[in-house]
């Protein structure tokens, strides 16, 4: 048994020198999806790569729905959550232009971007022509937001707001 967990552990050190850990120091599997909370939130990371219908579909089948970012804060957080993945994998979030082109809104809460904008420099696309039209965090470089081609696949965070009176 420890012969394998040995051959397993440096085939895994073998892919990748920077394994991602949770907060209590235990290591993150690439293909593991996992939880945390912020505020009155709560939000599951995918170890699964869908395009965005189906991580949006993804979502609600779990009574949540795709992350929407409405401040700094709780943009940082959930940086901080996924950082050993940034620039490595892409993170779908409701944010799109869906409805009409340069016009992006959360798709969760129905609300536009705003006041807060997590936009990687030269982003969102300009163009008119654009088919880039969800936002995904983290494949860029400083790890902010980038619009991206709906149907490609990327892992996804899910969110379910508790209910605050």
């Amino acid at each position: 048994m420890r012969a394998l967990l040995l051959v397993f552990s440096i085939a895994l050190f073998s892919f990748s020198t920077a394994q991602p850990i949770n907060e209590t120091g235990q290591l993150i599997a690439e293909n593991a999806s996992f939880s945390f909370t912020f505020g009155n939130s709560t939000y599951e990371v995918s170890a699964s790569r869908l395009n965005w219908y189906q991580a949006n579909y993804a979502c609600k089948i779990k009574g949540m729905t795709l992350v929407s970012i409405e401040s700094n804060a709780e943009n940082e957080a959930i940086r901080t959550a996924v950082r050993d993945f940034l620039g490595v994998d892409g993170f779908w979030t409701s944010g799109n232009d869906l409805y009409l082109e340069g016009q992006y809104y959360w798709d969760s809460t129905g609300h536009a971007l705003g006041p807060f904008l997590g936009w990687t420099s030269g982003q969102p696309a300009a163009s008119s022509a654009s088919y880039e039209n969800c936002i995904c965090l983290g494949m860029l470089i400083n790890h902010m937001w980038n619009d991206l081609k709906c149907e490609d696949p990327y892992r996804f965070i899910c969110e379910k707001s508790a209910c605050v009176n």
